[in-house]
């Protein structure tokens, strides 16, 4: 099968949506050939993944992009929304030229993973899917004052652009012509529903690679009882909670435990602040700044917990990591993030006022340490689990999206219809069954004046009609049986 994906971001050896871009185009690759469309900005990345990887060898990667100059100004934040924003157009050029002289079976946009960015594949007319996207979660109003004012500025700020993405008529049209539309979580798909009047299917966009056996952690990990929190330091990842949890606890911990915060961002001053008056000296708390993701699972390999507070997240990498590592996590019960973590592999707090929560993630944390066996009995329900978010099942999760959106068991109603009348027209001039008039070339709309020049559309073979009735998506996961969770969608042992 020749398939399209387009991925914005996307860059090997990276975690977030860079991470799922690439590991979405690899597994494709190891059964079909592949066609790239990426942002110049990954071009050496990309190319120095697809020299180190033999599995890459069916991957022909596309940089389609703006002339240098207006390139460099749009890569400028907060430009670079609008680069991103912008750069589907470009996209949508390259796929015409590439689907005139390949013609691909199907189209895939896979990052931005985000319903807010529209995208254009759909005009190539073959089947399209989007996603999996994420952007319908929201801070849980009961833990809004643990942002901050900047913190609830920004939130509130998004929620003004949410509300106006939705009226975006380049949205509505993507929404309206896909063939299928895929969510990163159940809150993601009731978002679209709300929002749209359209029904998507849940597939979690992150995965992960299982450890070698010579590097799981079979034992517990050497005192002092350590935790780490990893993340970027901004309102939303709530590492105030984390200390908050953390200093409530520590006269309950083995003496030496240590609170272990990996990142960096425009938080970490408030927060080390917060550390002094919280009387969290340098041997109870390390702030340790950027680490290289290799130097984060060996972090996370000696720790004894993860503690995971972020207040909106559609799913959460560093989740994954932990869970392979065979650690414990404790986290909140909202969001993507509760979706993955089942009951018997952490802790899951129920959202509530500030001090509940903080009283809460501190008493997980107080049993962790005094129950070693609990730890070792999570840690290995927690490497069981994350065997469903292998990239290779989810591999096969898209592959039975891809063959049935062939079968035409997903396109959108309207596109039905407009084969439907094409049939009878047809029909009615006495033209052969399946019989379709050309359409004339259309020009590509002009953006930005000169940036883009117009080109004219290659003519392409229908979609097949789909005479069966309209299916609607729920927010059932794909491929899961009936009683499983919304966490696991899509990613059961494949028949």
């Amino acid at each position: 099968m020749k398939i399209l994906l387009e991925a914005y971001a996307c860059r090997p050896g990276c975690g977030s949506e860079p991470g799922v871009g690439w590991n979405v185009a690899l597994e494709t690759a190891r059964a079909h050939d592949v066609w790239l469309l990426t942002s110049a900005a990954n071009r050496a990345a990309v190319e120095a993944g697809l020299a180190a990887c033999p599995e890459a060898a069916r991957i022909r990667a596309h940089y389609p992009d703006f002339p240098t100059w207006l390139w460099r100004l749009l890569r400028r934040r907060p430009l670079h929304f609008l680069h991103a924003y912008l750069w589907p157009w470009l996209a949508l050029r390259a796929a015409r030229r590439l689907h005139a002289r390949h013609g691909f079976d199907l189209a895939h946009h896979v990052t931005f993973a985000s319903w807010r960015y529209p995208t254009w594949l759909y005009r190539l007319g073959v089947p399209f899917v989007w996603g999996p996207l994420g952007g319908g979660e929201a801070v849980p109003p009961a833990l809004a004052g643990v942002l901050g004012i900047r913190g609830r500025l920004k939130e509130g700020l998004r929620a003004a652009a949410q509300r106006a993405g939705t009226f975006d008529p380049f949205v509505r049209r993507a929404m309206r012509s896909t063939s299928l539309v895929l969510a990163a979580n159940a809150a993601t798909c009731r978002f679209l529903r709300r929002a749209f009047g359209r029904e998507a299917e849940v597939l979690p966009a992150i995965g992960v690679e299982p450890l070698p056996r010579d590097e799981v952690r079979e034992d517990a990990p050497p005192p002092p009882f350590t935790v780490a929190s990893v993340g970027v330091f901004v309102p939303l990842k709530a590492f105030s909670l984390a200390l908050a949890a953390f200093a409530r606890a520590l006269g309950a911990l083995p003496a030496g435990s240590r609170l272990l915060l990996l990142g960096d961002g425009p938080e970490r001053g408030r927060l080390e602040r917060l550390a002094r008056r919280l009387a969290l000296g340098p041997e109870n708390v390390r702030f340790l700044g950027w680490r290289t993701r290799d130097e984060v699972r060996r972090i996370l390999a000696q720790s004894h917990a993860l503690l995971f507070p972020s207040l909106r997240d559609s799913g959460g990498m560093v989740l994954l990591e932990a869970m392979a590592a065979g650690v414990p996590t404790v986290g909140l019960d909202h969001g993507g993030p509760a979706e993955i973590l089942a009951a018997d592999c952490g802790f899951k707090v129920p959202v509530g006022s500030r001090e509940d929560v903080v009283r809460q993630l501190a008493e997980a944390l107080v049993q962790l340490a005094r129950e070693p066996a609990l730890a070792r009995a999570m840690g290995r329900a927690a490497r069981r689990r994350v065997r469903r978010f292998a990239w290779r099942r989810k591999r096969v999760a898209m592959e039975r999206v891809y063959r049935r959106v062939l079968a035409g068991a997903s396109l959108p109603r309207n596109t039905r219809r407009r084969q439907d009348r094409k049939r009878i027209d047809g029909e009615s001039r006495g033209e052969a069954p399946g019989f379709e008039k050309k359409a004339p070339s259309r020009p590509t709309p002009r953006l930005l004046g000169s940036v883009l020049q117009t080109s004219r559309i290659p003519q392409h073979r229908p979609l097949p009609l789909v005479r069966r009735p309209h299916q609607s998506c729920s927010c059932a996961p794909t491929g899961a049986t009936p009683g499983r969770r919304s966490g696991e969608a899509g990613l059961a042992t494949p028949p």
